[in-house]
């Protein structure tokens, strides 16, 4: 199974091998008023990285990117729907009181060619008072449409659940506690999630994805054949190729600790 990377609603693909052919089944299950609440959410992001390199220098902004800006915010201001689905008034009263409080503030900097760090904590501080409401919206929709969903997938599978690895892409800001990982592991036992379930960055398509779990499957398999758990010495080798940990991991770990002692007192501190 992989969760595509790129797609705004949270794709499913799952991937299967039948009489040499490979067979994708597409799964979409977040809905996008989900992508909305994000969007609104990281307008403020968005407007940080326009006006951040020029805090210290105020009078000295760059008013291409705001003008941009501004007119996509004016634009979508005047849309009644995304993507052909109708937004529900709640949502697009919220939605429209944002793109009003971007646009004044976008207006006033550049009309007066400056925005110092003040003026951006003033224009955050406004956009707080809807941000926390659309994460926990946008985390429940995630949440109500991706576990039916892989829940149904597992539901079909049968058996061939217990045996299917899952690659979820990711990027830095979502590695430590990604909600995809949350989901998948609500709907499979320890050692699947322990051993099944791979959270890699850095790589942009299904078949860079295949390779690299590929390797790490092999990786395992040689770890075996080549160290065994004759002792613990060749155990903690086995565990390092067949996980994230290098090869060199625990021998580097113990280099590492001997020069700091050489170079420390006995007390711990850095010797001058």
């Amino acid at each position: 199974m992989y969760f595509t990377k790129k797609s705004i609603y949270n794709s499913v693909k799952l991937l299967q091998k039948n009489k040499q052919i490979m067979i994708l089944y597409r799964v979409v299950p977040t809905p996008p008023t989900y992508e909305l609440l994000k969007n609104l959410s990281h307008m403020v992001i968005g407007v940080f990285t326009m006006v951040s390199p020029w805090f210290n220098c105020p009078k000295g902004l760059e008013l291409t990117h705001l003008q941009t800006y501004l007119a996509q915010v004016i634009a979508a201001k005047h849309a009644g729907e995304l993507d052909g689905v109708k937004i529900d008034d709640t949502l697009k009263k919220r939605a429209l009181d944002m793109f009003a409080i971007v646009s004044k503030y976008l207006e006033e900097w550049i009309d007066a060619k400056s925005c110092s760090t003040a003026d951006f904590q003033k224009f955050a501080e406004e956009m707080n008072k809807y941000i926390p409401n659309n994460i926990i919206e946008a985390a429940t929709i995630q949440a109500d449409a991706l576990y039916p969903a892989l829940k149904k997938i597992r539901k079909d599978m049968g058996e061939l659940w217990k045996h299917m690895y899952v690659v979820i892409p990711t990027v830095w800001p979502v590695s430590a506690l990604n909600p995809r990982v949350e989901v998948i592991s609500k709907l499979m036992d320890a050692d699947q999630v322990n051993t099944k379930v791979f959270l890699l960055d850095n790589l942009h398509s299904v078949a860079e994805y295949r390779e690299t779990l590929g390797r790490i499957i092999g990786d395992r398999a040689s770890a075996n054949l080549i160290f065994g758990t004759k002792n613990l010495e060749r155990e903690k080798m086995l565990y390092s190729l067949s996980t994230r940990q290098d090869l060199m991991a625990n021998a580097s770990h113990d280099a590492v600790e001997e020069i700091h002692k050489k170079h420390s007192t006995p007390e711990g501190t850095l010797k001058h």
